[in-house]
């Protein structure tokens, strides 16, 4: 039975020389897959070299059209022409930029983590703001008490303008202090009878300290006003009151204003601003008989509906 590879091998033809031509089979077989595996490998081998090299010379060509020296360039051409320390230099480089991109990549995600992590705090620190903001605010305070103190100052003005819209001697200034102080009483009886009905009624330990702070905080201002107007009243100086009003009752909002609902800061810095622009405004402007009730009037009515929302919120919350 003839069997080879690049020729024939004669074994014989026996009945007792099957096992033997068996065994010289299998390893001719075995011969043939080891060579085809190493002349695979060889090819594969030559084709990687040559790929390397040329590689190499591609990178050695650029080198020398953008880079360096003559001396640098050959030394360049020297080491990337040996395949292994061209292939070893590409595996590093690439090493490098992979380590590079993947420190960057971290770093850019400790970054990220880092800023989210300081909006989250930034949010959590406004949220407890905004609680103990909603904590120290006094529950005291009447809406509708206010509204009210505003109807009255509006109903002042008509009053005014029936009686004395533009006091000139001392007769009508009187008159028109009365009138206005009598609005003022008015509105003070309504908003601290609220708050002593809630005082003693719903208020706890907390808010009955808490009512003692606010008293303290908005009672200068309204000594300094009740002041200024008597004063000012005995010099004939009536022509200034407006202006002082204004302006103690701003100072007494901006005491307040932790106790107050947020929007009231605004209310309170247009009191003063109308204040400060009342004294030097002419006694005929500053004793018209509208310039009370658009301030005191639509004001009042302002601030009585932000405590009533704040309020119904509170409900809201609770429920």
């Amino acid at each position: 039975m003839p069997i080879g590879i690049g020729g024939s091998v004669d074994v014989g033809d026996g009945d007792g020389d099957a096992p033997r031509t068996g065994r010289l089979a299998a390893h001719s077989f075995e011969e043939l897959l080891r060579l085809r595996a190493c002349e695979h490998a060889s090819v594969s081998r030559r084709h990687r070299d040559d790929h390397l090299v040329k590689q190499g010379h591609e990178q050695a060509e650029y080198d020398q059209a953008n880079h360096g020296s003559n001396g640098e360039i050959e030394q360049r051409e020297t080491a990337l022409l040996d395949p292994w320390a061209s292939h070893a230099r590409v595996t590093a480089q690439t090493c490098c930029r992979l380590n590079s991109g993947h420190t960057l990549w971290y770093k850019g995600r400790e970054e990220i983590g880092k800023l989210t992590e300081l909006e989250r705090a930034l949010s959590d620190l406004a949220e407890v703001r905004e609680r103990l903001a909603m904590a120290q605010r006094f529950k005291g305070y009447s809406g509708v008490a206010a509204i009210l103190s505003g109807c009255f100052a509006i109903a002042a003005g008509v009053v005014q303008k029936t009686i004395v819209p533009a006091p000139q001697g001392v007769h009508e200034q009187h008159l028109y202090f009365a009138i206005w102080f009598l609005c003022a009483a008015l509105a003070a009886m309504v908003n601290y009878g609220a708050i002593l009905n809630w005082f003693w009624s719903d208020a706890s330990a907390r808010d009955r300290w808490q009512t003692r702070t606010v008293g303290l905080a908005i009672l200068p201002a309204l000594l300094l006003g009740a002041g200024f107007s008597f004063a000012l009243l005995a010099r004939g100086e009536i022509g200034v009151l407006p202006g002082v009003w204004y302006g103690c009752y701003g100072v007494g909002l901006f005491a307040s204003r932790t106790m107050l609902p947020r929007g009231v800061l605004s209310i309170a810095a247009a009191f003063l601003a109308i204040g400060i622009a009342l004294f030097f405004a002419p006694a005929s402007v500053a004793l018209a008989w509208w310039v009370l009730p658009v301030g005191f009037g639509i004001g009042q009515i302002a601030i009585g509906a932000l405590i009533r929302r704040d309020a119904t919120l509170e409900t809201l919350v609770k429920q």
